[in-house]
Protein backbone atom coordinates (compact mmCIF):
# COMPACT_ATOMS: atom_id res chain seq x y z
CA UNK A 1 0.00 0.00 0.00
CA UNK A 2 0.81 3.55 0.41
CA UNK A 3 2.90 2.83 3.59
CA UNK A 4 4.92 -0.03 2.34
CA UNK A 5 5.47 2.85 -0.50
CA UNK A 6 6.78 5.42 1.81
CA UNK A 7 8.63 4.18 3.25
CA UNK A 8 10.38 2.36 0.71
CA UNK A 9 11.29 5.47 -0.69
CA UNK A 10 12.21 6.73 2.79
CA UNK A 11 14.88 3.48 2.86
CA UNK A 12 16.01 4.11 -0.37
CA UNK A 13 16.76 7.67 0.01
CA UNK A 14 18.19 7.06 3.50
CA UNK A 15 20.84 4.91 2.36
CA UNK A 16 21.56 6.97 -0.49
CA UNK A 17 22.20 9.31 2.16
CA UNK A 18 24.00 7.02 4.57
CA UNK A 19 25.98 6.61 1.46
CA UNK A 20 26.90 9.82 1.06
CA UNK A 21 27.77 10.43 4.99
CA UNK A 22 30.40 7.33 4.76
CA UNK A 23 32.30 9.02 2.05
CA UNK A 24 32.17 12.28 4.27
CA UNK A 25 33.41 10.72 7.10
CA UNK A 26 36.24 9.16 5.30
CA UNK A 27 37.30 11.76 3.07
CA UNK A 28 37.26 13.71 6.26
CA UNK A 29 40.78 15.12 7.23
CA UNK A 30 42.67 17.66 9.21
CA UNK A 31 42.87 19.53 5.76
CA UNK A 32 39.12 20.03 5.15
CA UNK A 33 38.36 20.08 8.31
CA UNK A 34 38.39 23.99 9.17
CA UNK A 35 35.37 23.94 6.56
CA UNK A 36 33.26 21.14 8.12
CA UNK A 37 33.70 21.86 11.39
CA UNK A 38 31.40 24.68 10.98
CA UNK A 39 28.71 22.89 9.49
CA UNK A 40 26.83 21.93 13.36
CA UNK A 41 26.62 25.99 13.34
CA UNK A 42 25.54 26.08 10.26
CA UNK A 43 21.96 28.47 10.92
CA UNK A 44 20.65 28.77 7.15
CA UNK A 45 20.64 25.34 6.36
CA UNK A 46 19.40 24.70 10.07
CA UNK A 47 16.40 26.66 9.78
CA UNK A 48 15.74 24.87 6.67
CA UNK A 49 16.17 21.63 8.34
CA UNK A 50 14.28 22.64 11.63
CA UNK A 51 10.78 23.78 9.45
CA UNK A 52 10.89 20.46 7.82
CA UNK A 53 11.20 18.58 11.36
CA UNK A 54 8.75 20.91 12.55
CA UNK A 55 6.39 20.51 9.81
CA UNK A 56 7.12 16.54 10.05
CA UNK A 57 5.85 16.79 13.75
CA UNK A 58 2.25 18.81 12.80
CA UNK A 59 0.68 15.25 11.91
CA UNK A 60 1.61 13.78 15.36
CA UNK A 61 0.67 16.80 17.40
CA UNK A 62 -2.76 17.24 16.00
CA UNK A 63 -4.09 14.51 18.34
CA UNK A 64 -2.89 16.16 21.47
CA UNK A 65 -4.24 19.80 20.56
CA UNK A 66 -7.07 19.14 18.02
CA UNK A 67 -8.50 22.79 18.79
CA UNK A 68 -5.78 24.49 17.71
CA UNK A 69 -4.75 22.71 14.69
CA UNK A 70 -5.11 25.92 12.58
CA UNK A 71 -1.95 27.74 14.72
CA UNK A 72 0.46 24.66 14.26
CA UNK A 73 2.07 25.61 10.99
CA UNK A 74 1.88 29.67 11.37
CA UNK A 75 3.61 28.22 15.07
CA UNK A 76 6.61 26.41 12.90
CA UNK A 77 6.87 29.27 10.92
CA UNK A 78 7.87 31.52 14.02
CA UNK A 79 9.64 28.60 15.78
CA UNK A 80 11.98 28.39 12.55
CA UNK A 81 12.72 32.17 12.51
CA UNK A 82 13.14 32.44 16.25
CA UNK A 83 15.50 29.24 15.52
CA UNK A 84 17.35 30.87 13.23
CA UNK A 85 17.72 34.53 15.03
CA UNK A 86 18.43 33.18 18.75
CA UNK A 87 19.72 29.40 18.28
CA UNK A 88 23.49 28.34 18.63
CA UNK A 89 24.46 25.38 16.76
CA UNK A 90 21.00 24.98 14.82
CA UNK A 91 21.42 22.56 12.25
CA UNK A 92 23.36 20.13 14.62
CA UNK A 93 20.14 20.50 16.97
CA UNK A 94 17.92 20.16 13.52
CA UNK A 95 19.37 17.29 12.59
CA UNK A 96 19.24 15.41 15.91
CA UNK A 97 15.50 16.33 15.98
CA UNK A 98 14.96 15.19 12.37
CA UNK A 99 17.32 11.71 13.17
CA UNK A 100 14.62 11.23 15.86
CA UNK A 101 12.00 11.18 13.93
CA UNK A 102 13.72 9.75 11.22
CA UNK A 103 14.41 6.77 13.56
CA UNK A 104 11.01 6.84 15.18
CA UNK A 105 9.71 6.16 11.32
CA UNK A 106 11.97 3.35 10.35
CA UNK A 107 11.84 1.07 13.45
CA UNK A 108 7.42 1.80 13.34
CA UNK A 109 7.59 1.00 9.42
CA UNK A 110 9.91 -1.72 9.56
CA UNK A 111 7.99 -3.74 12.11
CA UNK A 112 4.88 -2.51 10.22
CA UNK A 113 6.07 -3.69 6.88
CA UNK A 114 8.10 -7.04 8.14
CA UNK A 115 10.84 -7.46 6.38
CA UNK A 116 13.96 -9.80 6.75
CA UNK A 117 16.25 -7.07 7.71
CA UNK A 118 13.37 -5.46 10.21
CA UNK A 119 15.33 -6.43 13.47
CA UNK A 120 19.25 -5.24 12.12
CA UNK A 121 17.18 -1.67 10.74
CA UNK A 122 15.77 -1.54 14.14
CA UNK A 123 19.42 -2.03 15.57
CA UNK A 124 20.49 0.88 13.30
CA UNK A 125 17.25 3.06 14.17
CA UNK A 126 18.23 3.08 17.57
CA UNK A 127 22.01 4.02 17.16
CA UNK A 128 20.95 6.61 14.95
CA UNK A 129 17.88 8.00 17.26
CA UNK A 130 20.41 7.99 20.43
CA UNK A 131 23.02 9.95 18.26
CA UNK A 132 20.02 12.06 16.98
CA UNK A 133 19.19 12.47 21.21
CA UNK A 134 23.05 13.49 21.51
CA UNK A 135 22.84 15.71 18.63
CA UNK A 136 19.92 17.83 19.71
CA UNK A 137 20.10 17.97 23.38
CA UNK A 138 24.39 18.84 23.48
CA UNK A 139 24.74 20.03 19.88
CA UNK A 140 28.15 20.88 19.96
CA UNK A 141 28.83 16.91 20.23
CA UNK A 142 28.02 16.77 16.01
CA UNK A 143 31.25 19.20 15.83
CA UNK A 144 33.37 17.11 18.10
CA UNK A 145 32.60 14.20 16.01
CA UNK A 146 33.47 15.77 12.95
CA UNK A 147 36.61 16.40 14.62
CA UNK A 148 37.42 13.31 16.42
CA UNK A 149 36.92 11.67 12.66
CA UNK A 150 39.46 14.04 11.01
CA UNK A 151 42.25 13.57 13.58
CA UNK A 152 41.67 10.06 14.55
CA UNK A 153 41.66 6.72 11.98
CA UNK A 154 39.33 4.14 14.80
CA UNK A 155 37.02 7.35 14.63
CA UNK A 156 37.18 8.07 10.82
CA UNK A 157 37.08 4.15 10.08
CA UNK A 158 34.35 3.30 12.24
CA UNK A 159 31.65 6.24 11.23
CA UNK A 160 32.35 5.43 7.45
CA UNK A 161 32.11 1.73 8.22
CA UNK A 162 28.50 2.33 10.27
CA UNK A 163 26.88 4.50 7.52
CA UNK A 164 28.60 2.25 4.61
CA UNK A 165 26.54 -1.13 6.27
CA UNK A 166 23.69 1.27 7.02
CA UNK A 167 23.56 2.15 4.02
CA UNK A 168 24.11 -1.23 2.15
CA UNK A 169 21.56 -2.70 4.88
CA UNK A 170 19.28 -0.14 3.70
CA UNK A 171 19.41 -0.53 0.38
CA UNK A 172 19.45 -4.73 0.35
CA UNK A 173 16.17 -4.21 2.32
CA UNK A 174 14.71 -1.86 -0.82
CA UNK A 175 15.55 -4.66 -3.36
CA UNK A 176 13.51 -7.25 -1.28
CA UNK A 177 10.48 -5.19 -0.55
CA UNK A 178 10.21 -4.37 -4.26
CA UNK A 179 10.78 -8.26 -5.46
Amino acid sequence: GVTLTIFTISLLLWGLFSATCAVFFFKLSENNLSKWERLPRNSKLGAVLAFFALLWCIPHIKPLLPTMTSFLLPTAIVVTILSYKYLDYLFSRALGGFIILLAHFFLSSSFAEHSVLSPVIASFCYIIGIMGLFFAGKPWTFRDVIRKAAKCAKWKFALSGFFALFAIVALINVALIAK
